[in-house]
């Protein structure tokens, strides 16, 4: 009887035990990173940030959460490029909507609050839905005339910076890899949306 019963506790132990690893592998796949991340870090750690960037292009296009945040933290910390924090959180909202059409939340609150005469709501929603990558907000900043007949109101930093805020450049070293210049010219990639 006691046999038995260890017998049954042990088989009961090497199933559980089973069914544990079999999880473990199931999760690990899950979540095992992409070899790409790694040889773009490693590029990175080897200041190639060009052929880092060239690496990741293809997951960018395919929305990947990881490789939207990578480009994020490459303008936080300036890794090749000039750091950039509005840059930086134009990507983080794409990584975390995986999507290119950010801001658009605050571009609509703006429009409603501009039919509604507030000015100084408007202006702060224009500017924020600017800082969270929204193209159409980005052009109007961009617009003396516009911004003086809507009466908006915005800082003299934020204009300057929004008139030398290259948007169709927005991925870095887009100009030298020769797959994202070509997916501008034909506006295939999107990433200028």
């Amino acid at each position: 009887m006691i046999k038995d019963i260890r017998k049954a506790i042990f088989l009961l132990m090497c199933s559980m035990l089973g069914i544990g690893i079999i999880f473990l592998e199931g999760h690990y796949q899950a979540t095992k990173p992409n070899p790409i991340y790694n040889e773009f870090l490693a590029k990175i750690k080897m200041e190639d940030y060009f052929k880092a960037h060239k690496i990741i292009y293809p997951l960018v296009l395919e929305m990947d959460k990881e490789a939207l945040k990578l480009i994020s933290d490459t303008y936080y910390y300036g890794l090749g490029v000039k750091a950039d924090m509005t840059k930086a959180n134009i990507w983080k909202e794409r990584s975390e909507c995986q999507c290119l059409d950010t801001g658009s939340n605050e571009y609509k609150k703006y429009n409603e609050s501009l039919k509604k005469g507030d000015f100084k709501v408007a202006s702060t929603l224009l500017q924020e839905s600017a800082e969270k990558g929204n193209k159409e907000a980005i052009y109007f900043l961009k617009n003396d005339k516009y911004l003086q007949e809507n009466k908006l109101i915005i800082s003299p930093n934020w204009i300057t910076y929004w008139k030398t805020f290259d948007y169709d450049n927005l991925y870095p070293f887009c100009s030298k890899i020769e797959e994202c210049k070509n997916d501008l010219v034909i506006n295939k990639s999107n990433l200028d949306k």
